[in-house]
């Protein structure tokens, strides 16, 4: 190639590569954080978000341009969970790149059912007291185009990019779907679960319903109890029950959470998912009526025969520890933290009851419920010494 070519070719590339390298490093919109520790800036082109809305089922990703706490990086993204008011309320999995903090996905919950805000935050609590670990949960100010999307949490899920820093990638992952997982004897786990990591097949949950379905039986045998526990670790399953009723998660019965199996392990262990829908009803460990959408959950609460006694034990070990007072203290702190940002939220702030009545009858529900645990407490100490 003559060196005019070259020269030609040269003056051609350079201004396209400026133009390039200046889309990359577009500065970041200026939006308000609200004082919120997270602000998310999404840019999405409009036959994007079109496509996105008419088709707000699809888990296909779309392109857009993301500032994660004015940190750019490139990005797909799509809606996700099943429930919403509607779809300019919908959720959003967002798949960042480079990884933010090592991970290639991040989920955008909306919370679309809980107009306070502060429900999962408090649940989150709740549950890692209750010996779960939990992913990482932030409350952020979420910017779309240039508007104010609203308040939503930024938030880890369980996959492999949550274990793998933790020790291991499980053997197996199985979700809970479309309000199917009661573990019914006439289950089908490809209906009920989805298998994030693992066979799609899902022999451990076949084997799982199958020790379940045996001891329903009237002649049940303690060799029916020990298959059971050889595919199921009980302990886990009945502090996600303590924690789920104490809560009132009645979304969490039949849907929204994980059976999980670490490499070396032959049994399940649960995982808590989705603690938006929260803190609505009062419960004690006497109300398995609580639990009939799922068959597990049931009979764990009501088997007299070796199930019983640790389910009350399990109750009472966790419920010392839930004080209150500190879950007030933690609400009321993360109310001030997102009051700002609440009110700015055209969704939330469109509720009839004010935010601050909001979390003053969360407030009050912490405390009531405390107090009707501790009536159950007294109760059954005093029926269990006549």
């Amino acid at each position: 190639m003559r060196f005019d070519d070259v020269r030609r070719e040269t003056a051609v590339l350079i201004p396209l590569l400026a133009l390039l390298l200046a889309a990359s490093c577009a500065a970041a919109p200026d939006v308000d954080d609200f004082g919120l520790d997270w602000v998310v800036a999404l840019e999405i082109d409009p036959e994007d978000l079109g496509v996105m809305r008419t088709g707000a089922q699809s888990k296909t990703p779309v392109g857009a341009r993301l500032w994660l706490n004015h940190t750019p990086y490139r990005a797909r993204i799509h809606y996700a969970g099943a429930s919403s008011v509607d779809d300019l309320r919908r959720g959003f999995t967002v798949y960042p790149s480079p990884a933010w903090r090592g991970r290639t996905s991040v989920r955008l919950n909306a919370m679309s059912r809980d107009f306070s805000g502060l429900r999962a935050l408090i649940g989150y609590r709740v549950m890692a007291q209750a010996g779960f670990v939990m992913p990482f949960v932030a409350p952020a100010a979420v910017w779309t185009n240039g508007d104010y999307h609203g308040l939503f949490l930024l938030q880890e899920t369980y996959d492999a990019e949550f274990f793998a820093p933790r020790g291991s990638v499980p053997q197996s992952l199985y979700k809970a779907r479309r309000t199917q997982a009661d573990l019914a004897v006439d289950t089908d786990p490809r209906s009920a679960f989805s298998a994030k990591i693992g066979s799609p097949e899902m022999p451990e949950l076949h084997r799982l319903i199958a020790a379940l379905s045996d001891l329903q039986r009237p002649n049940a045998t303690e060799s029916d109890y020990d298959a059971l526990e050889a595919v199921l670790d009980i302990d886990s399953v009945l502090r996600y029950m303590a924690a789920a009723l104490w809560l009132d998660h009645a979304d969490g019965i039949n849907n929204n959470y994980f059976f999980v199996r670490m490499p070396g392990q032959t049994r399940l262990r649960i995982l808590p998912w989705d603690l938006d829908y929260t803190l609505h009803r009062h419960r004690t460990p006497a109300q398995c009526g609580f639990f009939d959408r799922n068959a597990l959950f049931s009979f764990l609460c009501r088997d007299s025969f070796r199930y019983q006694a640790q389910w009350r034990a399990t109750c009472t070990q966790l419920y010392a520890q839930l004080d209150a007072r500190d879950l007030q203290a933690h609400a009321q702190t993360l109310a001030d933290k997102i009051a700002d940002a609440h009110r700015a939220d055209p969704f939330l702030s469109a509720y009839p009851t004010a935010f601050s009545a909001q979390v003053d009858d969360l407030l009050a529900h912490l405390a009531q419920q405390e107090a009707l645990i501790q009536s159950w407490q007294k109760n059954t100490q005093q029926n269990d010494s006549k």
